[in-house]
This record gives structure tokens, sequence and C-alpha cells, in this order.
């Protein structure tokens, strides 16, 4: 029995927790889900919980700002996307902030696509997963009556 014992309390003194970043991006994950599922407002309690264990996660203020803007929080999304576009102008933030600018600025909108999908153009999983939402969630407003995406490889 002490041996047993003995044996567990060196297992427990050699298991060391999971490295942070790994947890983040379970979370994020879960995240991830729950935005697919259509519940943003799960994903935005998940995203802003990775955000108080680390404010700089990127990765969690992109999850943030999909949830904002998934809920119709455009204004508080932008926000966050034009934060990070500014930072690190990554495709991710480019798109997301075209989404939400989309309305009041097509022209730039536009213009941040491109930035968004130049970075990989001729990869299918980059460009499934950037442009993973619905075409039709996203209301373009009057005047844009049809999107066609075309990449040649």
């Amino acid at each position: 029995m002490r041996k047993f014992i003995f044996c567990l309390l060196l297992a427990g003194c050699a298991a060391s927790p999971a490295p942070k970043a790994s947890m983040d991006r379970h979370a994020l994950n879960v995240a991830d889900a729950a935005l697919h599922s259509g519940d943003p407002g799960l994903a935005l309690k998940v995203s802003q919980a990775v955000l108080n264990q680390d404010p700089d996660s990127r990765d969690a203020k992109l999850h943030e700002a999909a949830a904002l803007y998934a809920m119709g929080r455009r204004n508080a999304a932008k926000s966050i996307y034009e934060g990070l576009y500014k930072s690190e102008p990554s495709a991710e933030a480019a798109a997301g902030l075209a989404k939400c600018v989309i309305h009041d600025d097509p022209r730039k909108a536009v213009l941040l696509l491109h930035v968004a999908l130049a970075h990989k153009p001729r990869d299918p999983a980059y460009l499934t997963r950037l442009l993973s939402e619905k075409l039709e969630t996203v209301d373009p407003g009057f005047g844009i009556e049809v999107i066609t995406l075309e990449a040649e490889s």
C-alpha cells in the first residue's frame, strides 16, 4: 500500500500542468465551435475568459471580434479589428474589418479583402478558412447583387 501511495505522489509531482498556450488554444477551439453552431454569446464569453488570462492574445481578440460581429455589435467588432489591423496587418484582421466596413465604405472593404486574399492566394485550405462564413450572412446593402470568388491553381 505504501508503494502505491508513493507512486501516486511521484506521479503527481511529475505531472506538469498543460502549457498556457495549449489551454488557450483549446478554449478558442470551443469559441470556434460556438460561433459555427450559432452561439456567439458563448464564443464571446470564452474569448473574454482567455483575454482575462492573456490580454495580449491576438487570437482571442479575433474571436472576440467575430463573436461581437455575429451578435450584431458591428461597431464594437470594428474597433477591435481596426486595432488588430493597425498593430499587425494580418489576413484575419483585414477580412474581419472588411465585413464591418462594407456597409459604410465598400471600396475600403474591397481593398481589405485584397490584402486578406494576397497572403496565400493559391492555398485552398487558407481561403476556405478565411472565407468560411456563409456569404448569405453578410448583408452588403443596396447595390451589390452578386459576389463571385474565382481561384486558379
